[in-house]
């Protein structure tokens, strides 16, 4: 499945690429090799301001031709520029294990969000401790904050969007392909894993 993806992946591009006007061709190898400095550069400074500044003026073109794109929090950084709304919407998936902090660029960057996720599954990994979060909430006058809603300690994207939403908005997903009775059995079956 996954080389079918892949070959479907590409052929996709190829036939996409390939009907462009040649200006768009252009800008969308400019960007191309522009991307590919900025993914390999290991010293910052105004090389790379500049490199993201041209990022910058050619992205809306090159989302003309690619509207969607998936990324991890953690790597929007480099790879799309900072500017509000320029996606129409994102979507944020095992957001039980999403700290709010790091989807605040991604939720800046899209006009709307569905953020999708399990309240049961594990929580994101925080290495902040309580005291030093103490202290972080002393030197920037958040003591007086009894709402721990949004909390980067305690609190996932998950836990804020269901704290925001206050029940309207909300889908509960009852079955998907996970609950398929041939997985379910297998994995209830105290046998297999003897």
């Amino acid at each position: 499945v996954l080389d079918l993806t892949r070959e479907y992946v590409e052929e996709f591009i190829s036939n996409k690429v390939t009907s462009l006007p040649d200006n768009k061709l252009r800008e969308l190898h400019t960007f191309t090799n522009v991307f590919k400095d900025i993914m390999s550069d290991k010293t910052g400074g105004v090389r790379l301001k500049k490199m993201q500044h041209s990022i910058k003026e050619l992205f809306t073109s090159v989302m003309d031709v690619f509207p969607a794109w998936a990324v991890t929090n953690l790597s929007i950084n480099k790879r799309i520029p900072l500017a509000p709304g320029i996606f129409d919407m994102v979507i944020i998936d095992e957001a039980s294990q999403c700290d709010i902090a790091s989807v605040l660029p991604l939720l800046y960057r899209s006009k709307q969000a569905v953020i999708i996720g399990d309240p049961l599954q594990l929580q994101h990994i925080v290495n902040l401790d309580e005291r030093a979060m103490q202290q972080l909430k002393m030197k920037y006058q958040l003591n007086d904050t009894k709402d721990s809603s949004y909390s980067y300690t305690t609190q996932s994207i998950y836990d804020a969007a269901n704290y925001a939403a206050h029940n309207k908005n909300k889908v509960f997903l009852a079955s998907h392909y996970r609950c398929h009775p041939d997985i379910v059995n297998f994995c209830n079956n105290p046998n297999w894993y003897n």
